[in-house]
C-alpha cells in the first residue's frame, strides 16, 4: 500500500492498532520507503559477529604468515616455547577420525551454532560462542585450502596448535565457567 508513504513505521502502527482501522488491520502491507528501512543485528549478536570476524580475520592472517615466512622454530623461551610451523591432518590434539573427520567438524559446528540460537545469552557468551565459531571456521578454511591446518605455538610438550585452537578453547572455557555459574545461581535460589 502506497497510502502512507510519507508516514513512520509509528504511524502505521497508530493507524491500525490505536484507530482500529478493520481494513488495514485485516490486510498488512507496509510500503516503507528505502530510507527508512534499516537492517540490524541485536546488540548481542554483534559482539557474537564482531568476535567471530575478529578470530576468523586473525587465524587466517597468522597462517598466511606462517605458511610463507617461518622456516624453522624460533624459540621463545628457550627449548619450552616457540613458534614453529607444523601441519596438522587431524581435529583436536592430532587426532585422525578419518572418513568421517568432515562430518564430526560438521557436526560440532552445528551443535555450537544451535546452542548459540536456541536462549539467550549474556555478552560474554556471546563473544565465548564467536571465539569458537570464529575459530572452527577458520580450521575449516585452513583445511579445505590444502587438507591439513597449520600450527604454530610450541609450548614444551603439548600439541603445537594456532590461533584458530587457541580461540576455541578459550571459548569453549569461558562457555563453561558461565554454565557452572547459572546452574549455581539456579540452585541458590530454588533453595
Amino acid at each position: 500500500m502506497t497510502m502512507f508513504k510519507n508516514s513512520t513505521i509509528l504511524d502505521y502502527y497508530r493507524r491500525i492498532v490505536i484507530n482500529n482501522e478493520p481494513s488495514i488491520s485485516v490486510y498488512i502491507f507496509i510500503d516503507v520507503p528505502q530510507a527508512e528501512t534499516r537492517y540490524y543485528v541485536p546488540m548481542k549478536k554483534r559482539l557474537f559477529c564482531l568476535s567471530a570476524g575478529i578470530t576468523l580475520v586473525a587465524s587466517i592472517t597468522s597462517s598466511i604468515l606462517v605458511e610463507s615466512f617461518l622456516n624453522s622454530r624460533i624459540p621463545l623461551i628457550g627449548p619450552y616455547v616457540g613458534l614453529h610451523r607444523t601441519f596438522n591432518t587431524g581435529v583436536a590434539f592430532g587426532v585422525n577420525l578419518g572418513m568421517i573427520q568432515p562430518f564430526f567438524i560438521a557436526i560440532a559446528l552445528g551443535i555450537v551454532l544451535w546452542l548459540l540460537c536456541t536462549r539467550p545469552h549474556s555478552k560474554v557468551e556471546e563473544i565465548a560462542f564467536g571465539l569458537v565459531v570464529g575459530g572452527a571456521i577458520a580450521n575449516i578454511i585452513d583445511r579445505i585450502l590444502d587438507g591439513k591446518v597449520t600450527d604454530v605455538f610450541q609450548v614444551m610438550s603439548f600439541p603445537i596448535f594456532n590461533v584458530a585452537d587457541s580461540a576455541i578453547t578459550i571459548g569453549v572455557l569461558i562457555l563453561a565457567l558461565c554454565i557452572s555459574r547459572s546452574e549455581k545461581q539456579e540452585k541458590s535460589q530454588n533453595l
